[in-house]
């Protein structure tokens, strides 16, 4: 037994925490002890995890204070003689290759390795050994090209705390440690300090240590750090170090910084705990003495999400610079609004490239014999073009005929205007803005029906009369959404009051503005099919169709509340036993505690296992779950919003696999808390349980309830809801309960919309083809350009979940019946009164609070105005399009570009998202390039005869 003569006080938790030297040499100058763990804070399941043990073994590595080496706490291990113990470091911040972590780096060249290690007898034994309990110990080693060692440090024979140590055989450096293994003997085994002889060419050694690991660090709160050195050089080292804190995505911006004073040698390590003060974010910690370096991560989690930013402050700031339009799309209306610093507008320019003609009707009121607008709108339609039957679906296949009105609403007169190569419109005073809307939403015109609107005086005026009715409604346009929310679980009732914000344009014109509170499409077509959905004040048809149900709007109110009775018990009610082969509870968790072995079918699933042990393994797993450097974080300073998904996928298969595998984490979570009782543990990482919440967020949009452009199933992330509503609820989090449900009830709208009111809306817009089979489908989630109408995936249920089987059985039963055969349906039982007597309780909630709280924007990108998508045309400026058919040159069918004249080009448009609701679009001109000039024709030359050639610098005439 040989005793290190060094002791360092933490030990090292990345491969950055390195040496004041970029390698480690074959020989170096120095030579000494230094200690690589020294167990002290660390957490079984977050820092070192149980691969492999016997069934008598205990798996945990607990923590233990009372007797320690060093420092205050050492590691203790339960093996009982004849059982066997594997446990792994997981060192670093990301996962490699199938979710190995990286194992722990040993400085320099390694010699030896060993530890402190104690044994304490138990008193029931009947054949005493001479102390210690005879515990065996190895400790496996890697080097870089991949050759594991063990090296056995030999028996626990001895009373008290005793050294085990042996030589390191030949690795290739730099050497890691990946396991640490333990054959069992009598009583507890407490380890401490695994120490390493080594040679190395430089001779101190830094790291860094987070103190802060006992809960989520909130703003506001003092981020502990220990800074530790260690130094092979008998002599003393003595300078200033420091540590700064830094962003992750900008490493130029500090954050904060401490300043310290060393003195280190190798009979004396040096340490010391700093404190940083950080806004929320997500950090590098780096520290830096004497030339060597180490670094740690940091993240920091917001208090509470931030003030969303004001749309109407937005949309002035972004007007402020001269651009030639600009456009402003919101994800509330059917419209958008164009704006030009000029006088001249152009609208349906550019349709000949497409193949199509410009609009071949206009109504607008004039006085006779003159070219002034009387009242502020105008509205065009193409009849029966005959180019407009060689439009196609987007697959390419036949579409009838049909027609598409638009209205255009203006904010002054025009002094003159013309149908040329688009409509012209010229005005005596610059600034204009302008609403433009298709006036039947996605619904196609019958060009029968259009072409004989001029025909008739009541035709014309039961036209102009609908007009009429909306050029108020689109001059507020609803920009904002601001939700609140409240739950009633005794009613069974959850109320969400929506208030709007709008931009507003009177002009020059006269009339005022007239403002309607739009209701979400797929929550009127839920109503519409049956489902209980009331609302303060009674939504009034516009007439207007969209993607995914019809545009329904309280007139005259800006804010309202809707009550949805009847879904908050899907939501309130758990499974509570989970037959045996079942995955529902098991999968969500299987697959995290399965990346940690490098033998998957060798790790005994805590569910399985059941009792104390099983309560242990979940206990391990949800630490790694909730552990910082086992996930990926994104922070958005303007919305306050913390985001965090699981860090083996998203290096595996990139950030798109956030939403699927933060849902999982969510419900992994859940069961954890339901079935070990691990709530004193979620509830120290709340909010770190809240950031992968926000990772579903940006997924939905308003108009869909949230459903919005996803292609995973609704059931994942519904399912993700629930589980965050119950876990705000066991945890005591009133608010977050409240939003919880209110989000999952919404999910649940959308699917009953999808289900049961889709079928007859879309019989209400005629033939609508679909790309899979020709034959319509229910459509399944939301995107730009029209496409709601198309075959997407199962709004509920593809795999198991806690509230879309009931839900499913009692209000979607037959469909799901048909569409799946029976089979998931059957997965808990025949019957919802099965289910019920089987597996579902209650949830216990926290006390109803009788005021509204806000329902946070799920953010992300804008979302769709769901009637039409706006890219730039052939020519740069904006373009109205239907992706949902192709023109017949090809491409998306393009109502042509709207832009501030009729000669200049478009540069590539200044793009800002505000939010879900709205994007602001800017557009600057450019000078036109003159045509391309083409040789006229000549006769061929008279045999003999030779081609003049144009005099220098006159070229030949163009074609005419």
């Amino acid at each position: 037994m040989v005793s290190p003569t060094t002791r360092h006080a933490s030990r090292v938790t990345s491969p950055l925490l390195l040496l004041a030297f970029a390698s480690a040499a074959s020989a170096g100058t120095f030579r000494g002890n230094t200690v690589v763990e020294d167990f002290e804070a660390f957490a079984w399941g977050e820092d070192w995890a149980t691969v492999q043990f016997s069934p008598g073994a205990d798996p945990r590595l607990s923590a233990e204070r009372q007797t320690v080496y060093a420092g205050e706490q050492s590691c203790r291990l339960d093996v009982p003689p004849g059982e066997s113990l594997i446990a792994v470091p997981q060192c670093g911040t990301g996962f490699v290759g199938a979710g190995g972590k990286p194992p722990l780096p040993l400085p320099g060249t390694p010699q030896r390795i060993g530890l402190w290690a104690r044994g304490e007898p138990a008193t029931s034994r009947t054949s005493p050994v001479p102390g210690g309990g005879g515990h065996r110990v190895w400790l496996r080693l890697q080097d870089a090209v991949g050759k594991s060692a063990d090296v056995g440090l030999g028996a626990v024979s001895f009373a008290g705390w005793g050294y085990l140590d042996a030589p390191v055989p030949f690795l290739v450096p730099p050497v890691y440690l990946s396991a640490l293994l333990v054959r069992g003997g009598d009583g507890p085994l407490l380890l401490d300090d695994i120490t390493v002889t080594t040679t190395a060419a430089e001779p101190l050694f830094l790291s860094v240590r987070n103190l802060s690991r006992e809960r989520d660090l909130v703003e506001g709160e003092a981020a502990r750090f220990r800074v530790s050195l260690q130094s092979l050089a008998a002599e003393v080292l003595a300078g200033d170090g420091e540590l700064v804190a830094c962003e992750a995505g900008s490493p130029e911006v500090v954050a904060d910084r401490a300043r310290f004073r060393f003195s280190v040698s190798a009979a004396q390590p040096f340490s010391r705990v700093l404190k940083l003060r950080i806004p929320p974010g997500v950090y590098d910690v780096h520290a830096q003495a004497a030339g060597a370096r180490a670094s740690e991560g940091l993240v920091v989690y917001p208090a509470g999400p931030g003030r969303a930013p004001s749309a109407s402050a937005a949309i002035r700031r972004f007007g402020e610079r001269g651009d030639a339009l600009r456009v402003v799309e919101s994800a509330l209306s059917p419209a958008i609004v164009v704006e030009t610093p000029g006088d001249k507008l152009t609208f349906f320019r550019g349709l000949a490239q497409s193949g199509l003609r410009v609009p071949g009707h206009l109504l607008a009121r004039v006085r006779l014999g003159e070219q002034r607008l009387q009242e502020p709108w105008v509205a065009v339609w193409f009849g029966a073009a005959p180019e407009w039957k060689g439009v196609t679906f987007a697959d390419g296949s036949p579409c009838p005929s049909f027609d598409v009105p638009f209205l255009i609403v203006l904010d002054q007169p025009p002094t003159d205007w013309k149908l040329g190569d688009g409509l012209e419109l010229k005005f005596r005073s610059r600034g204009v803005m302008a609403a433009v809307m298709p006036l039947l939403g996605v619904r196609r015109g019958d060009p029968g029906e259009t072409t004989g609107w001029h025909g008739t005086a009541e035709a014309m005026g039961e036209l102009a009369s609908t007009c009429r009715s909306w050029v108020p409604l689109l001059r507020a346009i609803p920009v904002d959404v601001r939700e609140e929310c409240r739950v009633d679980p005794e009613r069974d009732l959850v109320e969400i009051r929506a208030r709007f914000s709008y931009l507003e344009f009177s002009g020059r014109w006269g009339g005022r503005p007239r403002r309607i509170a739009p209701v979400p499409p797929l929550l009127m077509l839920a109503r519409q099919a049956g489902l209980p959905v009331r609302f303060s004040r009674e939504p009034a048809p516009t007439g207007c169709y969209t993607s995914v149900g019809p545009y329904y709007a309280i007139p005259d109110a800006e804010e309202y509340t809707c009550s949805i009775s009847g879904l908050l018990r899907f939501v309130l009610s758990a499974v509570a036993d989970v037959p045996p082969g079942a995955p529902g509870a098991q999968v969500s968790l299987a697959r995290h505690y399965q990346a940690l072995s490098d033998d998957a079918v060798a790790v005994p699933f805590w569910l399985a296992r059941g009792g104390e042990a099983g309560r242990d393994a979940a206990e391990a797993l949800t630490r790694f779950m909730l552990a910082p450097s086992n996930s990926r974080y994104a922070y958005d300073a303007t919305s306050g919003r913390m985001r965090a998904w699981d860090g083996l996928v998203a290096q595996a298969r990139g950030d798109t696999a956030a939403v699927a595998y933060a849902a999982e984490f969510l419900q992994g979570c859940w069961h954890a808390g339901l079935h070990a009782g691990l709530w004193d543990l979620l509830r120290a990482r709340w909010p770190r349980i809240v950031a992968g919440r926000e990772a579903l967020a940006g997924q939905g949009d308003w108009a869909t309830l949230g459903l919005g452009a996803r292609e995973e199933a609704a059931d994942l992330v519904l399912n993700a809801e629930v589980c965050f509503a119950r876990l705000a609820a066991k945890l005591g989090r009133a608010e977050e309960f409240a939003e919880g449900c209110a989000r999952a009830v919404k999910l649940l709208v959308a699917a009953y919309a999808l289900v049961a009111g889709a079928p007859r809306y879309a019989r209400e817009l005629g033939p609508w083809h679909s790309p899979v089979d020709g034959t319509q489908k229910v459509f399944g989630w939301c995107r730009g350009g029209s496409v709601g109408l198309v075959a997407g995936p199962p709004p509920l249920v593809t795999s198991p979940s806690d509230a879309g089987y009931p839900f499913a059985a009692e209000l979607l039963g037959p469909y799901y019946r048909e569409r799946f055969k029976s089979g998931p349906l059957e997965f808990f039982g025949r019957t919802p009164a099965e289910w019920s007597q089987r597996l579902f309780v209650a949830i216990g909630c926290p006390p109803a609070a009788s005021r509204f709280v806000r329902l946070t924007p799920q953010g992300g990108e804008y979302a769709t105005n769901y009637v039409f998508s706006v890219s730039p045309g052939e020519d740069g400026w904006p373009a109205l399009r239907w992706d949902s058919h192709r023109s017949p040159k090809g491409g998306p069918l393009s109502f042509g570009c709207i832009a501030p004249g009729s000669l200049e080009r478009a540069k590539t448009p200044r793009v800002h998202t505000v939010g879900p609701w709205l994007r602001l679009s800017a557009y600057a001109a450019i000078e036109a390039p003159p045509p391309p000039k083409e040789p006229s024709p000549q006769a061929p030359p008279k045999p003999g005869a030779t081609a003049k050639e144009p005099a220098a610098g006159r070229p030949g005439r163009s074609r005419p």
